[in-house]
């Protein structure tokens, strides 16, 4: 009689046959998942790119309105219709742009001070000048303005300080040639024709400066352009608050 296969072992077989299969088809579906997941995420890194960051840019400055907030330097107040309160933005001008007139009544007496350029003050007469107070008090110049380039007349900067260029010239045009003012600076002050000169107004005075040390009138014409120490200015016979210049 030949060998018969018992059922049990029969049983066995197509248990493991199944099993191989289940096996089989779990790796298959596992990989799928896997190719899945990179397809839709990125590979991780150890130190991970961060986003760039965001740099936060100005459109515009309100300027104006009731509190009378000022536009920054190089900028200029423009009033906008849609902002309340008569407000405005700030605008970036050239400074060829912006031409201030001198009002009335000019100033009698300014500091002897000088900052180097650029920008360059130069008067509307082409000249240029050290501070605002000396373009106004000359009589010649309507408007000043600041420029990055150097005035018609000078060509290398403000125009020298004092009443001559040089010492000699100086003392050829009966000036004194010395140190003045508190914040010693050398230079020449030539006197004026009228020094002393009984004034009721510095449109009587060559100098254009009335003055008075002791706060009464009339005054006298000064000596110099430049007057150091303390005096009122003389206006149309009256003697104004008391200023001290260093």
């Amino acid at each position: 009689m030949g060998n018969k296969i018992s059922f049990p072992l029969i049983a066995r077989i197509i248990m493991l046959f199944v099993c191989l299969f289940l096996i089989i088809l779990g790796v298959r579906f596992a990989g799928n998942l896997i190719l899945g997941s990179k397809s839709i995420s990125p590979t991780p890194t150890l130190f991970p790119t961060q986003p760039p960051a965001l740099t936060p840019t100005v459109t515009e400055i309100f300027c104006g309105g009731i509190a009378g907030i000022s536009c920054p330097e190089g900028f200029t107040c423009k009033l906008d219709g849609n902002y309340p309160d008569a407000g405005g933005k700030c605008i970036k001008v050239n400074l060829s742009e912006q031409k201030t007139y001198c009002k009335s009544p000019r100033p009698q007496a300014c500091t002897e001070e000088c900052l180097l350029p650029p920008p360059y003050l130069c008067g509307s007469n082409g000249k240029s000048y050290c501070t605002k107070c000396q373009a106004c008090a000359d009589k010649k110049v309507e408007w000043y303005q600041f420029q990055d380039e150097p005035c018609t007349d000078t060509g290398s900067g403000p125009r020298p300080m004092g009443d001559a260029a040089s010492k000699k010239e100086c003392l050829e045009k009966g000036g004194k040639w010395q140190q003045w003012g508190l914040i010693p600076q050398e230079y020449c002050q030539i006197p004026s024709q009228d020094a002393g000169k009984p004034c009721t107004d510095g449109s009587q005075c060559e100098y254009e400066l009335c003055m008075s040390r002791e706060q009464r009138t009339p005054g006298v014409c000064a000596t110099y352009r430049n007057v150091f120490g303390c005096y009122s200015i003389v206006r149309n016979g009256q003697t104004g608050s008391g200023l001290c210049v260093d």
